[in-house]
């Protein structure tokens, strides 16, 4: 193998912990990048134009599928409360993600420009020593939301050391106080 088809299969395995739908769009962008870097290897423009179009038509079907990126609805809950969740990685690689998998929050914002600071919200566990191959592991969301916290929408990211290109979406709803 090549050295940029080694760095190919590396980052699919590595993209093997997010969901289908972000590993099909992470792939397809990598064979581009590894099918233009083949012109330097003497390939010409008509061979490396001819590879992406038949990769582009092979996997069309699969993102296709109205599959949506990768995101965490909370459950609503009103200023004061606790919403929990669980996120969900998954190895699909046939072998074993070593080296840890480190996962940060960032603050949930609204549209108003109100936040919940990331100070209120844990994931646990933080950081896997490992995730075996072909397996998942749920990773716990706790959001304690800050009493007074005005009433909206907030979206934030949980993002993966391993593939900082890829955060996940988290969203939850504050809802009014009832009186």
């Amino acid at each position: 193998m090549t050295a940029a088809a080694d760095r190919l299969a590396r980052d699919v395995q590595m993209y093997g912990a997010l969901s289908a739908a972000s590993v099909v769009a992470r792939y397809a962008a990598k064979v581009e990048q590894a099918m233009a870097s083949v012109v330097d290897e003497g390939w010409g423009p008509e061979a490396v134009a001819s590879m992406v179009m038949f990769v582009r038509r092979s996997m069309q079907p699969l993102l296709d599928t109205g599959a949506r990126p990768e995101r965490v609805e909370l459950p609503p809950v009103s200023a004061g409360e606790t919403a929990v969740g669980a996120l969900w990685l998954h190895n699909t690689a046939p072998v074993a993600a070593q080296g840890g998998v480190r996962l940060a929050m960032s603050d949930l914002v609204a549209a108003g420009g109100e936040t919940i600071p990331a100070s209120a919200i844990s994931v646990s566990p933080q950081e896997l020593e490992s995730l075996p191959s072909r397996a998942r592991r749920d990773i716990r969301l706790v959001v304690t939301v800050p009493v007074g916290q005005p009433a909206g929408w907030y979206h934030g990211w949980v993002f993966l050391e391993s593939a900082p290109e890829a955060p996940v979406m988290v969203t939850l709803s504050v809802e009014e106080t009832s009186r």
